[in-house]
């Protein structure tokens, strides 16, 4: 048992790196940039082998059919955050989610005060003030898509995700598995590039907005955002330096019985409900910890305008301990108006589910 008496499994798996090579220079992961500044980028996000069995128990929202072939669509010591976040946000009350985000977007960044250096690989530190704003984004994204917003900064995971940090802006490049042919390597570093998301090119609060985001060919599966969303995070860390972002997300122990706000343990990006349009990026998921998405259909319709989505990518796994669909569907413009999802055949539980929501952007 933890602190707040949530019962916590070991992760005893091997860990399995994604392949990343020259993300920058062949434009594979490549993030969005402005003008012809630089191209940040983020590699494949870490992978784990063993996925404990789902034991979220929420309340059903979800319509049941009966199983067809034939159907389808025919239409160590950890920090608490400073600032307070109920559990889940309810995004059906727009003046709360106006609220929290914002507080969220209008948060002082406190600087970096990195005390490392790349010319003499001493990974150094970064503020404790600074660490913690990346946390709170963090936490603002979980309570927005109804996972538990109560994740902790760990300082040994913050410690080994700062080396492998350093190891990143020394390389310019970004790999899972670092050997001791790149500079500044380390075994503590090898241990953090493994275990963490990874970016070059931006740090801090603007990393995580870009993980959430996971643009790039590479980036479809949304590995980066599924760590992220993972409803059984409870702590994370933090590494940066000037150039490089590595959160440590895949944690030995993590919270088996982690409850969701959606019914049926669904995980959504954007979430159901009234959304920042700024936080709607091209490609929306679901996700859940066994529902198979493999005969999924989806249906969006947007201010006049339908599209099926007959065979939307899926795949099992296992980014953040879930199975994922992706569709690309562009960021409603200004005033256009809700966007009504359908998600047809999905597989749960032997049966064939229907999950219906509705996203309204703001701002």
């Amino acid at each position: 048992m933890d602190g707040r008496g949530a019962t916590r499994r070991a992760f005893a798996g091997p860990i399995v790196v994604a392949v990343s090579l020259a993300f920058a220079a062949t434009g594979a992961g490549l993030l969005t940039g402005a003008g012809a500044g630089p191209r940040p980028s983020t590699g494949a996000p870490p992978t784990v082998t063993d996925k404990p069995q789902d034991t979220t128990v929420v309340p059903a929202t979800t319509t049941t059919s009966v199983p067809s072939p034939d159907e389808g669509v025919t239409s160590s010591t950890a920090v608490t955050p400073v600032d307070s976040l109920p559990p889940f946000l309810d995004t059906s009350d727009k003046a709360a989610v106006e609220a929290a985000w914002a507080s969220a977007r209008s948060r002082p960044r406190h600087r970096m005060n990195w005390t490392g250096s790349v010319s003499s690989c001493r990974a150094g530190t970064t503020a404790e003030a600074f660490k913690l704003d990346v946390l709170t984004r963090v936490n603002w994204f979980r309570a927005m898509a109804g996972v538990p917003a109560q994740v902790e900064l760990d300082a040994e995971s913050s410690r080994l995700a700062q080396e492998a940090a350093l190891v990143m802006a020394a390389a310019g490049d970004l790999s899972h598995d670092p050997d001791s042919s790149w500079p500044c390597y380390s075994t503590d570093a090898l241990i953090g590039a493994g275990h963490s998301n990874l970016f070059l090119g931006v740090f801090g609060v603007d990393s995580i907005d870009g993980y959430i985001e996971d643009p790039g060919e590479d980036n479809l599966p949304v590995g980066h955002r599924r760590w992220i969303l993972d409803p059984t995070l409870t702590r994370i860390g933090t590494g940066d330096t000037r150039n490089s972002n590595a959160l440590f997300v895949i944690q030995d122990e993590f919270d088996v019985d982690a409850p969701t706000r959606e019914q049926d343990g669904f995980v959504m990006w954007p979430p159901r409900g009234h959304v920042p349009r700024s936080q709607i990026y091209p490609r929306w998921s679901v996700s859940h910890r066994s529902a198979d998405f493999s005969s999924a259909t989806v249906v969006v319709t947007h201010a006049g305008r339908t599209k099926v989505y007959r065979e939307p990518y899926s795949d099992n796994d296992g980014y953040g301990r879930m199975n994922t669909l992706v569709f690309e569907w562009r960021r409603p413009a200004r005033g256009s108006g809700p966007v009504q999802i359908r998600v047809r055949d999905i597989e749960l539980d032997g049966v064939f589910v229907e999950l219906d929501y509705v996203v309204m952007p703001f701002g």
